[in-house]
């Protein structure tokens, strides 16, 4: 008989919020005899790099955290390996949405990929400076047209003027 442990390093009582149990997810490592890899937390490469040293993982899985932040996996890598962090800049922020939306759009079909990606776009711009006005108005995107125009404005364009 084979026996799988799993653990899930959140009650469900606390859906996504609170903090993941990591010492939970170290007991687990402590006591298994294969491999663990830790998933909970991991929005940044540091947080990548404390969960191997705090709880002895073989590796990190990153979920929510890679929402609106493809570039998180650089910055695991980097911080791992004792690299400069990247940072991307906003263009390329920008260039990586619009792809994202792209291939978004040709498996799910435009429609279905702008509700989807609606969340996403939210992702993407979290931080950034007139953010908070680009979300309220991606929320009520359906085309690729007018995801569009948030793309020009998040680039600091006027798509009145066509600069």
């Amino acid at each position: 008989m084979r026996v799988v442990e799993r653990l899930h390093a959140r009650t469900r009582a606390q859906g996504y919020s609170g903090s993941a149990d990591w010492p939970a997810i170290a007991d687990l490592v402590s006591r298994a005899k294969v491999p663990v890899f830790g998933s909970g937390d991991v929005f940044s490469g540091a947080a990548a790099r404390r969960m191997i040293e705090e709880t002895g993982v073989a590796g990190v899985m990153v979920a929510r955290g890679a929402m609106g932040n493809p570039f998180i996996f650089q910055e695991v890598r980097a911080a791992l390996e004792g690299l400069p962090l990247p940072t991307p800049t906003r263009a390329h922020r920008i260039e990586v949405a619009r792809h994202h939306l792209s291939l978004s759009a040709a498996f799910l079909g435009e429609r279905s990929a702008c509700l989807e990606f609606r969340k996403h776009f939210c992702a993407y711009t979290k931080g950034e400076s007139q953010g908070a006005s680009l979300r309220s108005l991606a929320v009520h995107k359906t085309d690729v047209a007018g995801f569009e125009e948030l793309f020009v404005r998040w680039a600091g364009k006027d798509p009145s003027s066509g600069r």
